[in-house]
């Protein structure tokens, strides 16, 4: 779009030098309403009056819808000279006498018909230039809907009366009125186009006169009306597109993008209750993207549905969507600025990496240390994602990788499921050791990693053949759990209990231990149980019950009394599988927490069939472990968002994060964190490790230390080391650890100190530090017991490659406590490394091997959802293909466009989606800038108020070119950004601003009418009386008039909602009292005389005294002593005071200031006006002036500070006579 943009003004510059028109406010101001221009020359022979008449009535028009006001309320108004304007009588003459125009004859063109056609041909002229067209031209299609309340009675009794225009009803301004379709460049916002709705026309017969009307050229070639309109796409909002008109735009070779509604031949559809055939997308899940495609007229029409993931559904379509073509999706930057270091094509691969080390703001480097961290950091075995975290682009890429909290779970979990031969079970002990891991390996002697059910090889090779298959007849048998199987069970039972009678202890055991492996009870847990006689009586006593059984219901296993809480939970997770991720089982039984409702659940299965073979019999190629790897992977990978006290204190530990930091690096310069030199600590981003794309981490900073003993000192990089920190705060309750277990634990490091240091730190509050090596597995988990916190400080360790990491645990108050300084040995990185590739190869690999959402592992990917009730309530499978397919295209190599690191973004959407953010504003831009100042009418019928419409659009395309083309227009840079040009043009003239250049070229034109031959009188010094008035006071000024300074109303982003009293304008004037608009006048139409104010003090000799009793009217700031001359305004000259103007602006009495001063009303929300601006250069030097209160009162009017006015300024005080300075420039 930006391309687009520059390539518009190109265009519109070379067709201002191909027509001959200056590229002067002047000069583009006289094309468009000079005597000999074509709309002035329409007027003059269609309302028959002279030129000046004409003027008059157009500078009358423009005044007041610069102020808001009625021009009978500026006629009466004691203040202001209003000769030069129409009176009140003229103008409703006026406005007859156009309300008649054009209404003779036996086919009447109407006077709204002839300026809109030249209006066109303006625009035409101007903008649509393209003979030569080699860029791709984006127009904004839209509708200005305008009010009138026509009555029906005066349509019936005059045919006339609507003048040849369709009456509409505006539904949600609830009154009726008028239709002009409106075409606008989608980067620049030129108007292109407008044409209202005629009666008995279509909205699609309408645009096709556009069409034809815009590119007439292109139509006049038999049989191309195919192609007409071929590299030109045409942009609309959700309720404008019709079919009638996608089928015009394709037809004649154009395209047609933007947002749809909810309609039949949408194939997605959102909460409708009765969608048909069209797929309805749930809102309440995460971020995804549904595609369809759709034959029209030979083109292949993509049609989108997008989740937001915060409960929003947005419907798009793309006619230059290629079908089997992967899903673009962009990131919106956070900061505008970035994105000039981001696309900078001389940055090299090393300053780009130094954007995501974040220096602290209170460490100071020398420059010796600043060019040694700068090529240690180049050195890091590391490619840095992000530049910071908790943004979209850390939350896209930190899925499906091993983080430190994703490691901990697999690790964990994935322990019972290493096979027992594999060699990576000597590493995965190891850090099952380190980290003192809940969960074990599995007995390497126990051969149920296939888990048998009752179908499985321990049980034959247990027992005889024969009584091998009678325990599988009894637990076939039992877990039917139907009347027809009652009495087969009953038979087994009966011969079980003659087993156990026939045999002795030994062979008792052998049995009954088969029994409950057939069950699912691991063979040597099984065999150890069945030891207790107590267990095997219970065995038999059940046995005895099933035998005499009455009903199926009676078949409850004993699992409660034959197994301990242990024993229960490993039947249910070697037995089950995933069991529960059928989606067949009741809720009740899902995710049991607790023995008894493990119990209930193994109970359960054994009564229904569907459950009666393993996981592997099911589906011969399910991996339990596979399944284990990728729940942890998905779990840890989704965040589900905190709450209550957990959200609190998540965001206390990120605010408390750099207090810890900036007090760590202070004791160090200390001295007092034990062999730590640190020079410098610096946050860093999400980091990727050098050779493994799946290991990924973010660690809250590194430090850097000056290394110690001899150098090397040719080589920067062996003159300095770093490590890795992780800092958590505790807080009061047991979230992310409690704040009592840290100060035992800081008593704890305070008895390993002498008597001196402990003395020492007691008293001062000073944090206490301590060396711990990986291999002192006693003291590891005395100081860091949590177990995932210790595979935390590991990741970091194994993905920068360093050898230590530090742990910084402090206080809610931001206050440290301790820290753990942990040396990593060797054997533990390289195994940790091991395991996470043994577990990468388990199962996550899945997810890299895939180039489409096809070859992903849906299947798995799906049960692993709906095992997890977390999970399956806030995500769809859609939800995490969508995120696998974004990671893997964010990710290096994987796409040319995107560099790393990525610049802090705050958003992630369709590539579809953000180009239709940056198109939609085009017309919108138009209708919000005639709303802003619309036009109050005497005299209301159908045809004044559309040319008052018109007239308004003329004055946006006088605003756009001299905007664009004016002499104040700055040349476009390559680091320049939409946006920035966009709010570049924006501050560079306001559409107040350009009505009020428009009401002054009027004005002087009718007066230039009417005395040719006379000296052109001064209509700023003329129009008002200069007289002495008193200063400004905001009490009375309140009292005077309110402002509504919103640029849309009530309405922000969309087109406004008017009302019929009045309701969308922006200025909405109560009352006024005598001196208002004279103030507000003789401050606008000030030439700016600045100089300093002094104090008679009855000084000998004559000397005044600086009177620093005053304050700025501007920015209420103290001790000023500048003052202009001409308004009698006391304003700061020289001083940065942007801070204390947005304070003012965000305060009660903002719309007061934006006011008093127009140059602040056009500012977005939280922006003021910068301080420093460049004024020209003189060779290779730049020269740059600071812009404070004073130059923002006189944006129009320059001049340099007065060096010997003494004499003058006391004349100024003392009479308040505005007196030229022979110094002003």
């Amino acid at each position: 779009m930006k391309e687009q943009y520059e390539n518009e003004v190109n265009q519109l510059l070379a067709t201002l030098d191909q027509l001959g028109i200056p590229k002067t406010t002047e000069g583009l101001t006289d094309h468009l309403f000079g005597d000999k221009s074509r709309l002035m020359q329409s007027l003059v022979k269609a309302l028959g009056k002279e030129a000046h008449e004409i003027h008059q009535f157009l500078a009358t028009i423009y005044f007041a819808a610069e102020l808001g006001l009625p021009a009978h309320r500026l006629q009466k108004h004691p203040n202001i000279k209003y000769d030069k304007y129409m009176d009140k009588d003229a103008l409703n003459s006026f406005w007859n006498d156009v309300a008649d125009a054009g209404k003779n004859g036996i086919s009447p063109t109407y006077l709204w018909e002839t300026v809109e056609d030249c209006l066109n041909a303006d625009c035409r002229d101007l903008f649509l230039n393209l003979k030569d067209q080699t860029y791709k031209l984006r127009i904004a299609l839209d509708d200005d809907k305008v009010h009138f309340q026509f009555r029906t009675l005066s349509v019936v009794r005059d045919s006339t009366y609507m003048c040849g225009l369709s009456g509409v009803h505006h539904v949600v301004a609830k009154c009726r009125g008028f239709i002009i379709d409106s075409a606008v460049a989608a980067a620049t916002d030129f108007p292109l186009c407008f044409r209202a709705r005629r009666e008995g026309r279509s909205t699609a017969q309408n645009y096709e006169d556009m069409f034809r009307f815009m590119f007439h050229l292109r139509f006049t070639v038999a049989g191309m009306a195919a192609l007409a309109l071929n590299n030109i796409v045409f942009c609309s909002d959700r309720g404008y597109w019709q079919s009638g008109i996608i089928l015009l735009i394709l037809q004649l070779g154009g395209s047609v993008f933007g947002t749809l509604m909810r309609k039949e031949w949408v194939p997605f559809t959102y909460e409708q209750k009765y969608p048909g055939k069209r797929r309805v997308v749930e809102k309440k899940y995460g971020r995804r993207i549904y595609l369809a495609y759709a034959r029209w007229c030979n083109i292949m029409l993509k049609i989108m549905a997008f989740c937001t993931g915060t409960g929003d559904v947005s419907l798009a379509m793309d006619s230059e969507g290629i079908e089997g073509q992967p899903q673009v999706w962009e990131l919106g930057l956070k900061n505008d600025g970035d994105y000039r270091w981001y696309i900078s094509q001389t940055l090299t691969p090393k300053q780009r990496k130094l954007k995501a080390f974040q220096s602290l703001p209170s460490v100071q480097l020398e420059e010796s240390d600043e060019r040694n961290i700068e090529y240690h950091i180049d050195m890091l075995s590391v490619v840095m994602l992000t530049c910071q975290d908790m943004d979209y682009s850390w939350a896209a890429l930190r899925k499906f990788a091993f983080t430190s909290s994703a490691s901990a779970k697999t690790i964990n979990d994935a322990a019972m499921y290493v096979p027992p031969e594999h060699p990576i079970r000597t590493s995965y002990q190891a850090i099952i050791d380190f980290a003192d891991l809940g969960n074990s390996l599995s007995d390497p002697e126990d051969d149920d990693v296939t888990s048998s059910n009752g179908d499985g090889d321990p049980v034959a090779e247990a027992l005889p053949p024969v009584d091998a298959e009678l325990v599988k007849q009894l637990v076939k048998s039992m877990r039917a759990g139907s009347t027809e199987t009652l009495e087969d069970c009953k038979a087994a039972a009966k011969r079980l209990l003659e087993k156990l009678e026939a045999m002795k202890n030994s062979p008792q055991s052998q049995l009954l231990s088969s029994m409950l492996t057939a069950l699912g009870v691991r063979l040597n847990r099984a065999m150890n149980e069945i030891s207790d006689i107590n267990k095997m009586k219970l065995l038999r006593q059940w046995a005895k019950s099933i035998s005499s059984s009455r009903s199926a219901s009676e078949y409850k296993f004993p699992y409660d009394k034959l197994l301990d809480a242990k024993d229960v939970e490993l039947m249910v997770e070697k037995r089950v599988g995933d069991v529960l991720a059928s989606g067949n089982i009741p809720d009740k039984y899902k995710n049991p927490k607790n023995k008894e409702m493990r119990i209930e659940l193994l109970q359960y299965i054994d009564k229904n069939p569907a459950y009666s073979q393993s996981a592997q019999q099911r589906d011969p190629e399910y991996s339990p472990l596979v399944h284990v790897v990728l729940t942890a992977i998905i779990r840890r990978g989704f965040l589900q968002a905190l709450t209550g006290n957990e959200k609190k204190e998540a965001r206390l530990g990120h605010q408390n994060e750099e207090p810890y930091l900036t007090e760590y690096f202070n004791d160090s310069q200390l001295g007092r964190v034990p062999d730590i030199n640190i020079c410098d600590i610096r946050r860093v981003g999400l980091a990727m490790h050098n050779d493994k794309p799946y290991v990924r981490d973010s660690a809250d900073a590194i430090a850097f230390e000056r290394r110690n003993g001899d150098q090397d000192g040719g080589d920067y990089f062996d003159e300095m080391t770093s490590h890795t920190i992780e800092c958590k705060c505790r807080a009061q309750s047991g979230y992310d650890g409690s704040l009592r277990q840290a100060k035992n634990i800081r008593r704890k490091l305070l008895d390993t100190l002498d008597i001196s240091a402990r003395i020492t730190a007691e008293a001062n509050g000073h944090a206490v530090y301590k060396h711990i090596s990986s291999s002192q597995q006693d003291l590891l988990k005395k100081f860091i017991p949590n177990s995932n916190e210790r595979i935390q400080i590991l990741h970091h360790a194994y993905t920068y490659s360093r050898k230590r990491t530090t742990l910084l645990v402090g206080g809610p108050d931001g206050k440290l406590l301790y820290g753990i300084i942990v040396t990593f040995e060797d054997d533990v990185l390289n195994a940790y490394g091991q395991v996470l590739d043994f577990l990468y190869n388990s199962g996550l690999h899945l997810f890299y091997a895939a180039e489409k959402a096809g070859d992903l592992p849906l299947d798995t990917i799906k049960n692993v959802i709906d095992n997890d009730d977390t999970l399956k309530g806030n995500y769809t499978l859609g939800d995490l293909v969508t995120s696998a397919l974004i990671c893997n295209e964010l990710l290096p190599g994987n796409r040319s466009g995107v560099q790393h690191p990525l610049p802090a973004c705050n958003t992630l959407i369709p590539y579809e989606y953000a180009l239709w953010n940056v198109s939609k504003g085009g017309s919108d831009t138009v209708t919000r800038l005639i709303w802003n100042c619309l036009s109050i009418l005497p005299i209301k019928t159908p045809q004044t108020v559309m040319i008052a419409r018109y007239l308004m659009i003329y004055g946006v395309l006088h605003h756009r070119l001299v905007q664009q083309a004016g002499s104040g227009r700055k040349s476009i840079s390559v680091t320049d950004t939409l946006q920035q040009l966009r709010e570049r043009a924006n501050k560079y003239l306001a559409f107040h601003d350009s009505l009020g250049i428009l009401s002054k070229f009027h004005l002087n034109a009718s007066q230039s009418s009417q005395a040719s031959n006379s000296v052109q009188e001064d209509v700023n010094s003329q129009t008002y009386a200069m007289k002495p008035a008193p200063r400004f006071d905001k009490n009375a000024k309140r009292k005077q008039f309110s402002v509504n300074h919103s640029i849309l109303g009530d309405s922000l982003g969309g087109t406004p909602i008017g009302k019929s009293k009045g309701k969308g304008r922006s200025k909405q004037f109560l009352d006024s009292k005598p001196n208002s608009f004279a103030i507000k006048q003789r401050e606008d139409s000030c030439k700016g005389f600045l100089g300093r104010i002094f104090l008679d003090n009855g000084k000998k000799g004559g000397d005044f005294d600086l009177d620093r009793r005053q304050s700025c009217d501007l920015c209420k700031a103290r001790n000023v002593t500048t003052m202009c001359a001409g308004c009698k305004r006391v304003l700061c000259f020289d001083r940065d005071r942007r801070e204390r103007i947005l304070n003012l602006l965000e305060g009660e009495d903002g719309d007061e200031l934006r006011e008093r001063f127009p140059v602040l009303a056009n500012l977005r929300r939280r922006d003021v006006p910068s301080f420093y601006t460049e004024i020209g250069r003189v060779g290779d030097k730049r020269f740059v002036m600071g812009l404070s209160c004073w130059h923002l009162s006189h944006p129009s009017h320059f001049c340099s500070p007065c060096n010997d006015m003494d004499g003058q300024l006391s004349h100024v005080a003392a009479s308040g006579e505005g007196i030229d300075s022979p110094q002003a420039l």
